[in-house]
């Protein structure tokens, strides 16, 4: 199935009478790409908002709540920290690869090295999922993680991994926020928090880890975990019943239509930059991609793919915008698109891997060569 048919599809479906309940539970049960339900503005009123944020949001009486004694310090973005994998090897961007035991399903870039997910099959969906920090000398040091399905985050400039779990035997409403240590594979940090999860197919809420801020995929609301104080309220800014995202700070936020629509700060809801969406499905970009650094969003094009899920671009070339200065340059695509920490583009064609200016939209070979198997791009999101 194209991608463009996923999206007429959907369309269709929102004209179907169905009532409320039952749809809610098909769309939980059914997630497996990356299904989110949106709520439209004015959807609750302020007072029922409020109210929702004093039930669900508060833990109740601060049980479990665990704070790292000397938690770690933001570190500089590493320009060479950037990787790719094919099959189940996977290339540094320092000239070191490493092998994996299984197939890489996604790779998450961190202060203290690489951390690669990995499983029989290349799907974040399927039930095993084993991580593993890479350093930069090609060593794999196994986290001795068994996550399953779910979608975990990392900010790199922080030595953390972000994911949530449930708290104990406390009911269905009831979770930890955890950051674990890839140093030394242990908890620095859990908060709990409370909320229903039920929009999701993941076997806990998903996450997103931004600096000081985790932020938590519920029902009724997307949660801001400052971690290193334990407070949690509202990310008024962010919809609720959706997979939570900021980068550096910055989100894209969608219309009723799922298509982007502007790059907004998540603090404040301040546009950072307008984006025009297409006239209908498969028009305008599928998706707004925002670098490490906060500095660049690629308009990610629709792509097709065929049932070998091989995909290629609808559009060969797209728009790099510089959020900060209002510039754009045009890229080509090649086959398959990622970010370094530091903002520039990883561009795979073929076998062949290159480091694109966002700026200049000019692109150099690294001279690495890719071998067989699935191909996985850093500061790319694959969870499904």
């Amino acid at each position: 199935m194209t991608e463009r048919l996923s999206a007429l599809l959907h369309d269709e479906a929102l004209d179907v009478p169905v009532p409320a309940a039952p749809a809610e539970a098909i769309i939980a049960g059914g997630r497996r790409t990356r299904v989110r339900r949106r709520l439209g503005a004015g959807a609750v009123s302020a007072a029922a908002a409020a109210a929702v944020a004093a039930v669900c949001l508060m833990p109740s009486d601060g049980s479990g709540l665990r704070l790292a004694p000397d938690p770690a310090a933001a570190s500089p973005l590493d320009p060479a920290g950037w990787a790719v994998s094919a099959g189940s090897t996977l290339y540094l961007g320092n000239g070191a690869t490493a092998q994996l035991p299984d197939k890489v399903k996604s790779i998450y870039y961190t202060s203290a090295g690489t951390v690669v997910r990995t499983g029989t099959v290349a799907y974040t969906d399927a039930p095993d999922s084993a991580y593993a920090l890479v350093g930069d000398d090609g060593r794999v040091h196994s986290l001795g993680l068994a996550l399953g399905d779910r979608a975990p985050s990392t900010d790199p400039r922080l030595p953390y991994l972000a994911y949530a779990q449930r708290r104990g035997n406390t009911g269905h409403d009831a979770w930890d926020v955890v950051l674990r240590d890839v140093r030394s594979g242990d908890v620095a940090v859990s908060v709990p928090v409370d909320g229903s999860f039920t929009w999701g197919g993941w076997n806990a809420p998903p996450v997103a880890l931004d600096g000081d801020h985790v932020y938590v995929g519920l029902d009724d609301a997307t949660l801001d975990v400052d971690w290193r104080t334990g407070a949690v309220s509202t990310a008024s800014h962010l919809p609720a019943a959706r997979f939570p995202e900021s980068t550096s700070g910055r989100v894209a936020l969608e219309n009723r239509s799922g298509q982007p629509v502007r790059v907004a700060e998540v603090s404040t809801g301040a546009s950072v930059a307008e984006l025009s969406p297409g006239g209908g499905p498969g028009e305008g970009p599928a998706a707004v991609s925002i670098s490490p650094d906060g500095r660049f969003a690629l308009l990610v094009p629709w792509r097709t793919c065929d049932d070998d899920n091989a995909c290629v671009y609808d559009q060969p070339a797209s728009e790099v915008l510089q959020l900060d200065g209002g510039r754009s340059a045009t890229v080509d695509l090649g086959d398959q698109v990622g970010w370094t920490p530091d903002g520039r583009l990883i561009r795979v064609t073929g076998q062949g891997v290159d480091l694109c200016s966002p700026v200049t939209a000019v692109c150099d070979p690294t001279g690495i060569r890719l071998g067989e198997g699935p191909v996985k791009v850093g500061g790319n999101s694959y969870e499904s």
